[in-house]
Protein backbone atom coordinates (compact mmCIF):
# COMPACT_ATOMS: atom_id res chain seq x y z
CA UNK A 1 0.00 0.00 0.00
CA UNK A 2 1.17 3.61 -1.29
CA UNK A 3 0.73 6.00 1.43
CA UNK A 4 -1.12 8.92 0.42
CA UNK A 5 -2.17 10.42 3.93
CA UNK A 6 -2.85 9.51 7.37
CA UNK A 7 -5.54 6.82 6.88
CA UNK A 8 -5.10 6.89 2.85
CA UNK A 9 -3.32 4.38 1.23
CA UNK A 10 -3.54 3.50 -3.00
CA UNK A 11 -3.18 0.08 -3.12
CA UNK A 12 -3.23 -2.28 -5.68
CA UNK A 13 -7.55 -3.10 -4.91
CA UNK A 14 -7.95 0.20 -5.88
CA UNK A 15 -5.86 0.34 -8.80
CA UNK A 16 -7.08 -3.16 -10.33
CA UNK A 17 -10.85 -1.72 -9.76
CA UNK A 18 -9.77 1.62 -11.93
CA UNK A 19 -8.91 -0.23 -15.14
CA UNK A 20 -12.44 -2.63 -14.04
CA UNK A 21 -14.32 0.70 -14.34
CA UNK A 22 -12.41 2.08 -16.98
CA UNK A 23 -12.48 -1.12 -19.17
CA UNK A 24 -16.22 -1.53 -18.94
CA UNK A 25 -17.40 2.05 -18.97
CA UNK A 26 -20.67 1.77 -21.28
CA UNK A 27 -21.75 -1.07 -19.02
CA UNK A 28 -21.38 -0.06 -15.84
CA UNK A 29 -22.70 4.00 -16.89
CA UNK A 30 -25.39 4.33 -15.12
CA UNK A 31 -24.46 3.50 -11.92
CA UNK A 32 -20.99 5.02 -12.32
CA UNK A 33 -22.81 8.25 -12.68
CA UNK A 34 -25.12 7.79 -9.50
CA UNK A 35 -21.97 6.62 -7.41
CA UNK A 36 -19.84 9.16 -9.25
CA UNK A 37 -22.37 11.74 -8.27
CA UNK A 38 -23.08 10.87 -4.78
CA UNK A 39 -19.03 10.98 -4.04
CA UNK A 40 -18.52 13.87 -5.81
CA UNK A 41 -21.24 16.29 -3.91
CA UNK A 42 -19.45 14.70 -0.30
CA UNK A 43 -16.06 15.65 -1.43
CA UNK A 44 -17.09 19.23 -2.50
CA UNK A 45 -19.05 19.09 0.54
CA UNK A 46 -15.92 18.22 2.72
CA UNK A 47 -13.62 20.64 0.92
CA UNK A 48 -16.32 23.64 1.96
CA UNK A 49 -16.02 22.59 5.26
CA UNK A 50 -11.61 22.67 5.15
CA UNK A 51 -11.97 25.79 3.28
CA UNK A 52 -13.92 27.19 6.01
CA UNK A 53 -11.49 25.81 8.79
CA UNK A 54 -8.29 25.51 7.26
CA UNK A 55 -7.66 22.26 7.15
CA UNK A 56 -4.55 21.31 5.54
CA UNK A 57 -4.28 19.03 2.53
CA UNK A 58 -3.46 15.71 4.11
CA UNK A 59 -5.72 15.57 6.99
CA UNK A 60 -8.51 16.36 3.57
CA UNK A 61 -7.02 14.03 1.63
CA UNK A 62 -7.21 11.48 4.30
CA UNK A 63 -10.93 11.53 4.19
CA UNK A 64 -11.55 12.07 0.62
CA UNK A 65 -9.53 9.47 -0.90
CA UNK A 66 -10.91 6.58 0.76
CA UNK A 67 -14.36 8.13 -0.31
CA UNK A 68 -13.12 8.40 -3.94
CA UNK A 69 -11.48 4.89 -4.07
CA UNK A 70 -14.76 2.95 -2.40
CA UNK A 71 -16.90 4.95 -4.98
CA UNK A 72 -14.48 3.25 -7.69
CA UNK A 73 -14.15 0.18 -5.84
CA UNK A 74 -17.87 -0.34 -5.44
CA UNK A 75 -18.60 1.09 -9.57
CA UNK A 76 -15.84 -2.34 -10.58
CA UNK A 77 -17.51 -4.77 -8.15
CA UNK A 78 -21.03 -3.68 -9.50
CA UNK A 79 -19.84 -4.52 -13.18
CA UNK A 80 -18.12 -7.92 -12.22
CA UNK A 81 -21.51 -8.74 -10.65
CA UNK A 82 -23.61 -7.41 -13.30
CA UNK A 83 -21.88 -9.48 -15.93
CA UNK A 84 -21.40 -12.85 -14.16
CA UNK A 85 -23.54 -15.76 -13.33
CA UNK A 86 -24.12 -17.08 -9.73
CA UNK A 87 -21.49 -19.41 -9.75
CA UNK A 88 -19.02 -16.32 -10.87
CA UNK A 89 -20.30 -14.23 -8.08
CA UNK A 90 -19.75 -16.70 -5.70
CA UNK A 91 -16.14 -17.05 -7.09
CA UNK A 92 -15.68 -13.64 -6.94
CA UNK A 93 -16.46 -13.58 -3.35
CA UNK A 94 -14.64 -16.20 -1.85
CA UNK A 95 -11.28 -14.75 -4.20
CA UNK A 96 -12.06 -11.31 -2.58
CA UNK A 97 -12.20 -12.20 1.09
CA UNK A 98 -9.54 -14.58 0.52
CA UNK A 99 -7.16 -12.46 -0.76
CA UNK A 100 -8.12 -10.29 2.16
CA UNK A 101 -7.45 -12.97 4.44
CA UNK A 102 -4.01 -13.36 2.91
CA UNK A 103 -2.64 -9.56 4.42
CA UNK A 104 -2.27 -12.19 7.66
CA UNK A 105 1.18 -12.85 5.98
CA UNK A 106 1.84 -8.64 5.24
CA UNK A 107 0.13 -6.88 7.89
CA UNK A 108 -0.01 -3.20 7.79
CA UNK A 109 -1.77 -3.21 11.49
CA UNK A 110 0.54 -4.58 14.44
CA UNK A 111 -2.66 -5.42 15.72
CA UNK A 112 -3.68 -8.01 13.24
CA UNK A 113 -0.91 -10.24 14.42
CA UNK A 114 -1.85 -10.29 18.12
CA UNK A 115 -5.83 -10.58 17.78
CA UNK A 116 -6.41 -11.65 13.85
CA UNK A 117 -9.83 -12.91 14.09
CA UNK A 118 -10.56 -9.01 15.24
CA UNK A 119 -8.84 -6.98 12.95
CA UNK A 120 -8.48 -8.65 10.11
CA UNK A 121 -9.84 -12.69 9.00
CA UNK A 122 -13.10 -12.75 11.02
CA UNK A 123 -15.41 -10.97 8.99
CA UNK A 124 -13.92 -12.53 5.06
CA UNK A 125 -13.02 -15.70 6.35
CA UNK A 126 -16.94 -16.33 7.10
CA UNK A 127 -17.94 -15.27 3.99
CA UNK A 128 -15.25 -17.24 2.08
CA UNK A 129 -16.03 -20.42 4.05
CA UNK A 130 -20.15 -19.71 2.90
CA UNK A 131 -19.42 -18.74 -0.46
CA UNK A 132 -16.56 -22.01 -1.15
CA UNK A 133 -19.18 -24.25 0.19
CA UNK A 134 -22.12 -23.02 -2.37
CA UNK A 135 -18.90 -23.62 -4.95
CA UNK A 136 -18.70 -26.72 -3.69
CA UNK A 137 -21.94 -27.80 -4.10
CA UNK A 138 -22.40 -27.63 -8.17
CA UNK A 139 -25.60 -26.44 -8.69
CA UNK A 140 -27.06 -28.76 -6.17
CA UNK A 141 -29.17 -27.96 -3.83
CA UNK A 142 -28.23 -26.81 -0.79
CA UNK A 143 -30.42 -26.79 1.72
CA UNK A 144 -30.99 -23.50 3.84
CA UNK A 145 -30.41 -24.99 7.30
CA UNK A 146 -26.79 -26.36 6.15
CA UNK A 147 -26.43 -22.55 5.33
CA UNK A 148 -27.88 -21.37 8.60
CA UNK A 149 -25.62 -23.84 11.00
CA UNK A 150 -22.41 -22.68 9.30
CA UNK A 151 -23.10 -19.03 10.11
CA UNK A 152 -24.08 -19.83 13.86
CA UNK A 153 -21.53 -22.25 14.13
CA UNK A 154 -18.92 -19.28 12.97
CA UNK A 155 -20.95 -16.95 15.12
CA UNK A 156 -20.46 -19.04 18.45
CA UNK A 157 -16.72 -19.35 17.31
CA UNK A 158 -16.33 -15.54 17.21
CA UNK A 159 -17.88 -15.02 20.62
CA UNK A 160 -15.77 -17.50 21.98
CA UNK A 161 -12.70 -16.08 20.51
CA UNK A 162 -13.71 -12.16 21.70
CA UNK A 163 -15.07 -10.76 18.85
CA UNK A 164 -19.00 -10.38 19.39
CA UNK A 165 -19.31 -7.62 16.24
CA UNK A 166 -18.22 -10.10 14.25
CA UNK A 167 -20.23 -12.95 16.02
CA UNK A 168 -22.63 -10.86 16.08
CA UNK A 169 -22.91 -9.89 12.16
CA UNK A 170 -23.10 -13.87 10.65
CA UNK A 171 -26.11 -14.63 13.90
CA UNK A 172 -27.71 -11.71 12.38
CA UNK A 173 -27.22 -12.98 8.74
CA UNK A 174 -28.78 -16.39 9.80
CA UNK A 175 -31.60 -14.64 11.08
CA UNK A 176 -32.16 -12.53 7.95
CA UNK A 177 -31.17 -15.71 5.99
CA UNK A 178 -34.55 -17.13 7.32
CA UNK A 179 -36.34 -14.30 6.98
CA UNK A 180 -35.49 -13.21 3.46
CA UNK A 181 -36.32 -17.11 2.47
CA UNK A 182 -39.89 -16.75 3.51
CA UNK A 183 -40.97 -13.45 2.71
CA UNK A 184 -42.72 -12.02 -0.38
CA UNK A 185 -41.78 -8.67 -2.02
CA UNK A 186 -44.47 -6.96 -3.32
CA UNK A 187 -45.12 -4.64 -6.41
CA UNK A 188 -44.98 -1.27 -4.50
CA UNK A 189 -42.28 -2.60 -2.38
CA UNK A 190 -40.06 1.03 -3.06
CA UNK A 191 -43.30 2.65 -1.89
CA UNK A 192 -43.37 0.41 1.41
CA UNK A 193 -39.75 -0.01 1.37
CA UNK A 194 -39.23 2.74 4.75
CA UNK A 195 -41.27 0.43 6.88
CA UNK A 196 -39.43 -2.73 5.86
CA UNK A 197 -35.83 -0.85 6.62
CA UNK A 198 -37.23 -0.09 9.85
CA UNK A 199 -38.82 -3.59 10.52
CA UNK A 200 -35.12 -4.78 9.41
CA UNK A 201 -33.53 -2.10 12.03
CA UNK A 202 -35.85 -3.22 14.87
CA UNK A 203 -34.74 -6.94 14.31
CA UNK A 204 -31.42 -6.27 14.19
CA UNK A 205 -31.46 -4.51 17.99
CA UNK A 206 -33.85 -6.89 19.00
CA UNK A 207 -30.85 -9.23 18.76
CA UNK A 208 -28.04 -7.19 20.35
CA UNK A 209 -30.65 -7.03 23.09
CA UNK A 210 -30.65 -10.76 23.20
CA UNK A 211 -26.90 -11.15 23.06
CA UNK A 212 -26.59 -8.80 25.56
CA UNK A 213 -28.72 -10.67 28.23
CA UNK A 214 -27.17 -14.15 27.00
CA UNK A 215 -23.52 -12.18 27.37
CA UNK A 216 -24.65 -10.72 30.97
CA UNK A 217 -25.33 -14.90 31.61
CA UNK A 218 -22.36 -15.88 31.17
CA UNK A 219 -22.97 -17.65 28.25
CA UNK A 220 -20.09 -16.19 26.05
CA UNK A 221 -17.35 -16.17 28.99
CA UNK A 222 -16.52 -13.79 31.75
CA UNK A 223 -14.80 -11.17 29.42
CA UNK A 224 -17.91 -10.84 27.18
CA UNK A 225 -19.66 -10.36 30.45
CA UNK A 226 -17.61 -7.99 31.57
CA UNK A 227 -17.73 -6.15 28.76
CA UNK A 228 -21.69 -6.07 27.82
CA UNK A 229 -21.93 -5.15 31.77
CA UNK A 230 -19.83 -1.77 30.97
CA UNK A 231 -21.31 -1.12 27.72
CA UNK A 232 -24.89 -1.07 28.85
CA UNK A 233 -23.93 1.51 31.28
CA UNK A 234 -24.72 4.11 28.01
CA UNK A 235 -28.22 2.16 27.25
CA UNK A 236 -26.95 -0.21 24.95
CA UNK A 237 -24.68 -2.19 23.97
CA UNK A 238 -25.08 -0.27 19.81
CA UNK A 239 -23.68 2.95 21.48
CA UNK A 240 -21.41 1.87 24.66
CA UNK A 241 -19.62 0.11 22.23
CA UNK A 242 -18.39 3.51 20.41
CA UNK A 243 -18.60 5.77 22.61
CA UNK A 244 -17.38 8.16 19.53
CA UNK A 245 -20.84 8.11 18.42
CA UNK A 246 -22.52 9.63 20.96
CA UNK A 247 -19.97 12.44 20.53
CA UNK A 248 -20.38 12.94 16.93
CA UNK A 249 -24.01 13.52 17.53
CA UNK A 250 -22.96 16.20 19.83
CA UNK A 251 -21.20 17.75 17.32
CA UNK A 252 -23.81 17.11 14.51
CA UNK A 253 -25.90 18.97 16.66
CA UNK A 254 -23.87 21.74 16.99
CA UNK A 255 -22.37 21.97 13.59
CA UNK A 256 -24.56 20.09 11.30
CA UNK A 257 -23.51 22.07 7.48
CA UNK A 258 -20.01 22.16 8.15
CA UNK A 259 -19.22 19.84 10.89
CA UNK A 260 -16.55 20.58 13.50
CA UNK A 261 -13.26 20.11 11.06
CA UNK A 262 -10.97 17.37 10.07
CA UNK A 263 -8.98 15.90 12.99
CA UNK A 264 -8.27 19.24 14.89
CA UNK A 265 -11.06 18.68 17.49
CA UNK A 266 -12.88 21.19 19.81
CA UNK A 267 -11.81 20.55 23.14
CA UNK A 268 -15.62 20.55 24.46
CA UNK A 269 -16.28 16.92 22.32
CA UNK A 270 -12.76 15.47 23.43
CA UNK A 271 -13.56 16.01 27.17
CA UNK A 272 -17.23 14.58 26.26
CA UNK A 273 -15.57 11.52 25.39
CA UNK A 274 -13.69 11.30 28.48
CA UNK A 275 -16.26 12.08 30.65
CA UNK A 276 -17.98 9.25 29.23
CA UNK A 277 -15.65 7.12 31.17
CA UNK A 278 -14.71 4.24 28.62
CA UNK A 279 -11.02 6.20 27.17
CA UNK A 280 -8.29 7.41 29.76
CA UNK A 281 -7.69 10.95 29.23
CA UNK A 282 -4.16 10.19 28.35
CA UNK A 283 -5.68 7.82 25.31
CA UNK A 284 -8.13 10.44 24.18
CA UNK A 285 -5.63 13.49 24.18
CA UNK A 286 -2.78 11.58 23.00
CA UNK A 287 -4.72 10.05 19.73
CA UNK A 288 -5.66 12.74 17.61
CA UNK A 289 -8.28 11.07 15.03
CA UNK A 290 -10.16 9.13 18.18
CA UNK A 291 -13.30 10.70 17.05
CA UNK A 292 -13.64 9.21 13.26
CA UNK A 293 -14.56 5.80 13.89
CA UNK A 294 -17.88 5.81 11.58
CA UNK A 295 -17.89 6.08 8.22
CA UNK A 296 -21.28 8.25 7.96
CA UNK A 297 -21.05 9.94 11.68
CA UNK A 298 -17.46 10.49 11.97
CA UNK A 299 -17.58 12.00 8.40
CA UNK A 300 -20.62 14.10 8.94
CA UNK A 301 -19.62 15.47 12.99
CA UNK A 302 -16.18 16.56 11.16
CA UNK A 303 -17.07 18.19 7.67
CA UNK A 304 -21.14 18.42 8.37
CA UNK A 305 -23.91 15.80 6.94
CA UNK A 306 -23.93 16.79 3.08
CA UNK A 307 -20.08 14.96 3.12
CA UNK A 308 -22.01 12.10 4.49
CA UNK A 309 -24.27 11.52 1.77
CA UNK A 310 -22.09 9.19 -0.12
CA UNK A 311 -22.20 6.81 2.92
CA UNK A 312 -25.34 7.57 3.97
CA UNK A 313 -27.06 6.42 0.42
CA UNK A 314 -24.87 3.30 0.62
CA UNK A 315 -26.65 2.41 3.83
CA UNK A 316 -29.81 3.09 2.55
CA UNK A 317 -29.50 0.94 -1.05
CA UNK A 318 -27.99 -1.97 1.58
CA UNK A 319 -31.51 -1.68 3.86
CA UNK A 320 -33.50 -1.31 0.70
CA UNK A 321 -32.11 -4.23 -0.98
CA UNK A 322 -32.37 -7.13 1.43
CA UNK A 323 -36.10 -8.12 0.96
CA UNK A 324 -34.84 -7.87 -2.53
CA UNK A 325 -32.29 -10.95 -1.87
CA UNK A 326 -35.79 -12.72 -2.21
CA UNK A 327 -35.50 -11.85 -5.86
CA UNK A 328 -32.10 -13.09 -6.37
CA UNK A 329 -31.02 -17.14 -7.00
CA UNK A 330 -31.60 -18.78 -3.65
CA UNK A 331 -27.61 -19.50 -3.20
CA UNK A 332 -26.60 -16.32 -3.71
CA UNK A 333 -28.32 -14.83 -0.51
CA UNK A 334 -26.09 -17.28 1.73
CA UNK A 335 -22.93 -15.42 0.84
CA UNK A 336 -24.84 -11.96 -0.19
CA UNK A 337 -26.53 -11.71 2.96
CA UNK A 338 -23.38 -11.99 5.55
CA UNK A 339 -21.81 -9.16 3.36
CA UNK A 340 -24.76 -6.69 3.73
CA UNK A 341 -25.16 -7.06 7.08
CA UNK A 342 -21.81 -5.98 7.56
CA UNK A 343 -21.52 -3.36 5.03
CA UNK A 344 -24.26 -1.64 7.41
CA UNK A 345 -21.81 -2.32 10.75
CA UNK A 346 -19.54 -1.04 8.92
CA UNK A 347 -21.02 2.41 7.83
CA UNK A 348 -22.48 2.85 11.01
CA UNK A 349 -19.36 1.78 13.09
CA UNK A 350 -15.78 1.60 11.47
CA UNK A 351 -14.05 4.06 9.45
CA UNK A 352 -13.30 3.28 6.02
CA UNK A 353 -10.05 2.23 6.48
CA UNK A 354 -8.58 -0.41 3.64
CA UNK A 355 -9.47 -3.56 4.81
CA UNK A 356 -12.76 -2.63 6.25
CA UNK A 357 -13.31 -0.79 3.03
CA UNK A 358 -12.26 -3.72 0.40
CA UNK A 359 -15.50 -5.40 2.43
CA UNK A 360 -17.39 -3.00 2.36
CA UNK A 361 -16.74 -2.15 -1.66
CA UNK A 362 -18.17 -5.91 -2.41
CA UNK A 363 -20.91 -5.66 -0.10
CA UNK A 364 -22.30 -2.40 -1.64
CA UNK A 365 -21.46 -3.67 -5.32
CA UNK A 366 -24.23 -6.32 -4.27
CA UNK A 367 -26.58 -3.99 -3.15
CA UNK A 368 -26.03 -1.69 -5.89
CA UNK A 369 -27.00 -4.79 -8.22
CA UNK A 370 -29.70 -5.39 -6.49
CA UNK A 371 -31.06 -1.46 -6.25
CA UNK A 372 -30.63 -0.61 -10.23
CA UNK A 373 -32.23 -4.07 -11.12
CA UNK A 374 -34.81 -3.68 -8.98
CA UNK A 375 -35.44 -0.11 -10.55
CA UNK A 376 -34.93 -1.23 -14.07
CA UNK A 377 -37.63 -3.78 -13.31
CA UNK A 378 -40.31 -1.02 -11.62
CA UNK A 379 -39.28 1.17 -14.76
CA UNK A 380 -40.36 -1.13 -17.27
CA UNK A 381 -43.43 -2.91 -15.83
CA UNK A 382 -44.74 1.54 -15.36
CA UNK A 383 -43.42 1.39 -18.88
CA UNK A 384 -45.47 -1.52 -20.05
CA UNK A 385 -48.76 -0.66 -18.03
CA UNK A 386 -48.62 2.69 -19.69
CA UNK A 387 -48.50 1.38 -22.83
CA UNK A 388 -51.28 -1.15 -21.96
CA UNK A 389 -53.68 1.84 -21.01
CA UNK A 390 -52.67 3.94 -24.70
Amino acid sequence: MVPIAPEAHLTLFDAIAAVIVIYYWRVGAQAYKLIGGLMLISVIAMAASGYMYGTPLQPFLGRAYPMMAAAMEVCAYFVLILLGDDRRRAALVAGSMLGICAHYFYPSDPRILEEPIKFLIGIPLGTALIALTVLAARGANLPLATTMAIMILYAIFCFLVGSRSIGGAYFVSAVALAFVTFISVPKNYSRIAPFAMLLVCLATYGVTELYTMLALNGYFGDRAAGIAAFQTMHGSILLGGRPEIIVNLSGIRDAPFFGVGIRDYPSIYLYELINLSVYSEENVLGFDNILYHSAIFGTAFESGIFSAIFWTFGLYITLFSVPLLRTAYYQTRYYVLPLQVITVWHLIYSPPVPYNRFVLAIGLGFSLWLYMSWRSRSHDSDANRAAARA
